[in-house]
């Protein structure tokens, strides 16, 4: 079984089951294909979370996310808010849009790194949908004209991406064929060099040197440095259900459970389904933890995140007693620390009990809405996820 947002990826991915590769093969070729078909959403310079169930029954989280550059500093951006929701706009968009927004990617890394340890694939024969998508062209989907639709003032600033997505200069319609040449050859270099051809290579030299002449802040040292991070799951119960999702840096496994420990206080069955008592209910645990969220999602290697606090079943009974069934609330955040429409995801299980849950992004849509030159590469903007 192959889950994704685009037909033509799910397909990818399904040949490679059938074809005898495993859940690890066919998610790293569904990603690959995503990053042709839906390049507004993933792409190998973005970033990303694997967790990783294989047949023995052990769970890995594959951390891919993008990184901060070593250069970036608390004074690189101009705030024009300290006041939600706008508290990370800053002046001239910088972390949104061009070569500031940008950060250490780590898509492509994970995504090796994956097939490496635990698929049975050669890259090179994982990549070979991807490359006939972008070298033979698809055709664009009414949701991708949209998406161009909706950005054409920021894609028409960049030479690369208005020729691609805005040829006539307007938004590429539904039912034309993308062909992404530059592309092809990319992913033709990746499958010959493998990560190496961004991470010390050529494809990273491309990278460095554009960003470099936008006065962007990524260097050879970062993508030298750049290094995959395989995480312990973190682990709850619900209702005799256990719950496993991935650790910090990423948010939603620490979330989710703590979500399931405030909401297994109620009795929810009692309320019907779409009732206005549950509604209300899940609104009001939804707020406590992103309250939580806010102040508590943070990288473990500078931060000292309170995991156990948050998942811990008397917490969230300290925090479900203050829930007011007959009005709604403002929360604060519970705890303290020592200091996208546009992610898409993927699920693949196969024969053997392998299966695969991975959300990738390059943040917002379309990145950074810069392209790296010869490359047909998509840069992330990432850095809009650090408080500025």
């Amino acid at each position: 079984m192959v889950v994704s947002n685009h037909p033509l990826a799910s397909s990818a991915g399904a040949t490679v089951l059938l074809e005898g590769g495993n859940a690890i093969d066919a998610c790293v070729a569904t990603l690959f294909a995503l990053t042709v078909v839906e390049p507004m959403m993933v792409g190998l310079l973005g970033g990303g979370i694997a967790h990783i169930r294989l047949e023995s029954g052990r769970h890995i989280i594959i951390d891919g996310l993008s990184t901060a550059p070593s250069r970036a500093s608390e004074t690189m951006y101009q705030t024009v808010s300290d006041v939600l929701p706008n508290y990370r706009d800053t002046v001239g968009r910088k972390n949104l849009v061009g070569p500031l927004s940008v950060a250490v990617p780590g898509a492509l890394a994970g995504w090796c790194h994956a097939l490496e340890q635990y698929g049975t694939w050669a890259l090179g024969d994982v990549l070979a949908p991807a490359i006939r998508l972008a070298e033979d062209g698809f055709l664009t989907t009414p949701y991708l004209s949209d998406c161009i639709a909706d950005f054409e003032a920021d894609l028409s600033n960049d030479k690369g991406l208005a020729s691609l997505f805005l040829p006539n200069g307007g938004a590429l319609p539904a039912g034309e064929r993308l062909v992404q040449t530059d592309y092809g050859q990319t992913l033709r270099s990746i499958a010959s060099s493998g990560s190496g051809a961004l991470y010390g290579g050529a494809l990273g030299d491309l990278l460095v040197n554009e960003i470099a002449r936008l006065e962007g802040l990524i260097g050879p040292d970062d993508l030298n440095n750049y290094a995959v991070v395989e995480r312990e799951p973190i682990r709850g119960v619900y209702r005799g259900y256990e719950v496993i999702g991935p650790p910090p840096p990423a948010s939603a496994g620490v979330h989710i459970v703590q979500m399931l420990n405030l909401l297994e206080g109620f009795d929810i069955a009692s309320m019907g389904y779409g009732s206005s008592d549950s509604v209300h209910l899940l609104a009001e645990v939804l707020k406590i933890a992103f309250a939580d969220r806010s102040v508590a999602t943070a990288d473990p290697a500078f931060v000292d995140v309170p995991v156990e606090q948050l998942i811990d079943k008397a917490y969230a009974e300290e925090r479900r007693q203050l829930i007011d069934m007959s009005r709604a609330m403002q929360w604060s955040p519970g705890v303290g620390v020592s200091d996208s429409h546009s992610t898409t995801h993927v699920t693949v299980a196969d024969a053997l009990g392998n299966v695969v849950a991975s959300t990738q992004t390059i943040n917002g849509l379309f990145g950074a809405c810069l392209q790296i030159p010869e490359t047909g590469l998509l840069a992330n903007n990432y850095m809009f996820n650090f408080d500025p």
